[in-house]
């Protein structure tokens, strides 16, 4: 009796949608970058003939080419290795969320924040690191071990509880809502109990509460944001300026280059709020656009979530997908007024050279999973699906391979 040959999977081609998108994100940013870091320089300059108005807009076109290479070398890595990997990878985030606070080391302080760390060729913000970082660790811990039991998470439920209470402590609350977002998303696909779900969100937000409660900081941004006009002199002149860019676009905007609000009316116009430079410059349909592209873009991770042949790359292409997803969110909701200025990056168009390479590098990572895509037969056996739960229950015992 002949025994049966077990051929290796075939590696297909990465997802094509998903790298269209991210081309078109990366190129409005780079565009956007470049109108609107003209007013940022313009109104920090002494004197116009000596400044460089393109200098970041040229910047990220070298961050952007950098990013596109790292992110076909992570296109080419097979993801699974990062899973041998994972516990050094936190291991390291985790330190360098440490070396911040030791200036000796290279860490900075900036603005009352630390959250910079000063390589010398490069200044880079761990808190952006960690996510990915964070990511990768749960998706091969929730597929070693599962979620049937309480003790089954509570070393990936501590682990995160030590990466947010270190990122709140810098402070950062948006990165930190963007991590615990993120978090709750992986645990759910994973298919953790709903009663430990729930339990967990609740906690969440207690704990957020309680520290925007005891922050100052905070809590004068909550009232900021509860009514920006009445701080319209002080703290509340970035919000409600970011509103007027938006609606003085109207629906076409009023011309790419054009915008007068990113000449000293708008702070951080070329990172944080460059949102609302796109809304005035290219109105209601540039802002769609994004929207859009950001829409198409979650679509295709979970898609490619969705199509894993395993539960660890399932559950990685759900952790960076959503990572991407949430950021997007808090940004826009910051921009439109929706939720406090909390400081987070829109992904792939607001300038950033350590931010906007990590985010590519992720991007590389969710296209190596979808080369790796279960085949139509495994996509119709009751059995493989079954297997792989709601995202993956682990109700039936199944472990990733």
């Amino acid at each position: 009796m002949g025994s049966k040959v077990i051929t290796p999977r075939k590696v297909g081609s990465p997802d094509f949608t998903l790298i269209l998108v991210t081309l078109a994100l990366l190129s409005l940013g780079i565009v956007m970058v470049l109108s609107s870091s003209v007013g940022h320089l313009v109104g920090i300059s002494d004197s116009l003939d000596k400044t460089d108005i393109y200098k970041y807009g040229k910047q990220q076109i070298i961050w952007a080419a950098l990013g596109l290479v790292i992110m076909f070398f992570f296109s080419k890595i097979n993801h699974k290795l990062w899973k041998k990997f994972a516990p050094a990878i936190i291991l390291v985030g985790i330190i360098t969320l440490i070396l911040v606070y030791i200036p000796s080391l290279g860490g900075q302080t900036q603005r009352g924040s630390a959250r910079w760390l000063n390589l010398g060729f490069m200044t880079i913000q761990p808190s952006e690191s960690i996510k990915l970082a964070l990511a990768i660790f749960l998706a091969s811990t929730l597929a070693e071990r599962g979620v049937k039991t309480l003790r089954d998470v509570s070393l990936p439920i501590g682990v995160v509880v030590v990466c947010v209470g270190m990122v709140v402590a810098q402070p950062d609350l948006g990165t930190t809502v963007v991590i615990f977002c993120t978090a709750a998303s992986m645990f759910f696909a994973a298919g953790i109990r709903l009663r430990y779900f729930l339990g967990g969100l609740g906690l969440g937000a207690a704990g957020s509460f309680a520290v925007i409660m005891s922050t100052d900081y905070m809590m004068e941004r909550v009232r900021v944001w509860l009514d920006p006009w009445k701080f319209v002199s002080g703290k509340g002149y970035q919000s409600v300026n970011a509103l007027l860019a938006l609606g003085s676009g109207g629906v076409i905007g009023v011309g790419l280059g054009q915008g007068m609000q990113k000449y000293g009316h708008v702070p951080e116009n070329h990172t944080d709020m460059i949102f609302a430079i796109i809304g005035e410059e290219l109105g209601l349909l540039g802002t769609g656009v994004v929207i859009l592209l950001f829409a198409l873009f979650i679509w295709r991770g979970l898609s490619i979530a969705n199509n894993a042949d395993n539960l660890f790359s399932r559950y990685l292409a759900v952790g960076i997908t959503c990572m991407i997803g949430f950021q997007t969110l808090i940004n826009l909701g910051v921009v439109t007024g929706l939720v406090p200025v909390t400081g987070v990056t829109l992904p792939f168009i607001s300038y950033g050279g350590s931010s906007l390479t990590l985010k590519l590098a992720t991007v590389g990572i969710l296209l190596n999973i979808s080369r790796y895509a279960k085949s139509k037969s495994e996509a119709l056996d009751p059995t493989f699906v079954k297997s792989q739960g709601r995202f993956s229950s682990h109700r039936d015992g199944s472990r990733d391979s």
